[in-house]
């Protein structure tokens, strides 16, 4: 029995110390407590400056950011310790958890993830750029851990809406349907011409041009093409036709609003093995992007007027499902037939043709070839 009583004194003296760990609202008012952001609008590549001010000195605090998109919700958070004076500025201190740890001035947006009761494994994309993600940061006692921002959220001691967005509210986005184009053309404020881009993106089909919109609000001339699921383009993937890939891509080098010593492209996923097809036909195109894409011919046959182009074949049954997604690395082994090659380069007077390959974490990766990787090294050549 002593034993007993002995061993409830520690534990209610733990959970005393523990608590006393963090500093309690009914001492601290919730006027106290401010968080600013400078600038509340910007840009969405654009840095900004995030400070708790109105804090006990030492007191362990946790910023949250939320977000709303259509019918989903994702989040991220940081958690801190007030300096002497009160303060927490993200840009000069470290997270010790969270959904990023360590000094990262901007990791509430980069490390945004679904919420734990909305549809997981998906990513936060923009479908209107007229208007902005609204960011709403939170300030909440204490430290926490994800499973305890939610069901229900703790009540913050202050909260603010910062205003991401993608398009300056000076570019002008002009809706394309001329002839057989299709998509959306971003151009910035000022005389021109301006260097042109085109963005592509993947077998997801439709129009997505919020890439576009922020390229245009750093001064390029941007045309978001699609080339199924949009409008009355084709509906499915076997139907697209390299010849209106080539025609739209040739149109847009030729707009006065471009300029004329040549253009660049940035395809994603499907929409970077077209990229990489289009160097061959279209000499204006001077550089490629080519993002989570691949080098060879995948996924359905392409269609064009001088001899459709066959595919290889997507193994479907080497998909293996993982805690981040599904696994389509091992999906695909691409002999040299395959491979996207002969590019060719237009004369010596002629810049060469730049290819950038960037790999998200966690895209997966595919098994190369001697060929692709002669490509490749030919390709990385500054223009």
């Amino acid at each position: 029995m002593v034993l007993q009583n002995t061993l409830r004194k520690l534990l209610s003296s733990a959970t005393t110390v523990q608590r006393m760990s963090c500093f309690s609202t009914s001492t601290l008012h919730m006027n106290d407590v401010k968080i600013s952001v400078i600038p509340r609008n910007a840009l969405v590549d654009e840095r900004v400056h995030i400070k708790v001010d109105g804090l006990p000195k030492n007191g362990p605090v946790t910023i949250k950011a939320s977000v709303q998109e259509g019918n989903n919700r994702f989040a991220s958070y940081g958690c801190y310790t007030a300096t002497e004076q009160g303060h927490v500025i993200v840009e000069d201190q470290a997270s010790v958890q969270g959904t990023y740890t360590g000094l990262e001035p901007m990791g509430l947006f980069w490390s945004m993830k679904p919420e734990p009761f909305t549809r997981q494994n998906i990513r936060l994309l923009k479908k209107d750029v007229t208007s902005p993600i609204v960011v709403t940061l939170s300030v909440i006692e204490g430290h926490h851990s994800w499973e305890t921002l939610f069901d229900p959220p703790p009540k913050p001691l202050a909260t603010l809406d910062v205003y991401r967005w993608y398009k300056d509210k000076n570019v002008r986005r002009e809706r394309v349907s001329e002839g057989n184009m299709r998509g959306a053309l971003f151009i910035p404020p000022g005389p021109g011409p301006f260097p042109g881009i085109i963005d592509m993106f993947g077998s997801g089909g439709g129009l997505f041009d919020h890439r576009a919109a922020l390229l245009a609000s750093r001064g390029y001339c941007v045309f978001a093409l699609p080339f199924f699921a949009y409008e009355d383009l084709p509906k499915t993937l076997p139907d697209v036709s390299l010849d209106y890939l080539i025609e739209s891509s040739e149109w847009f080098a030729g707009l006065p609003e471009v300029r004329h010593d040549g253009i660049g492209i940035i395809g994603l996923s499907k929409g970077g093995m077209y990229a990489m097809e289009l160097c061959r036909h279209v000499p204006q195109i001077k550089a490629v992007v080519l993002v989570n894409g691949v080098t060879f011919y995948s996924d359905a046959p392409l269609k064009y007027s001088k001899g459709d182009i066959q595919n290889l074949e997507f193994q479907f049954d080497q998909m293996k499902a993982t805690p981040e997604g599904t696994d389509i690395s091992n999906c695909y082994h691409p002999t040299d037939e395959f491979f996207i090659k002969n590019l060719t380069f237009y004369g010596e007077e002629k810049q060469k043709l730049t290819a950038t390959l960037r790999k998200i974490p966690g895209g997966g990766s595919w098994n190369s070839s001697p060929t692709n990787s002669k490509l490749i090294n030919k390709c990385l050549t500054a223009i």
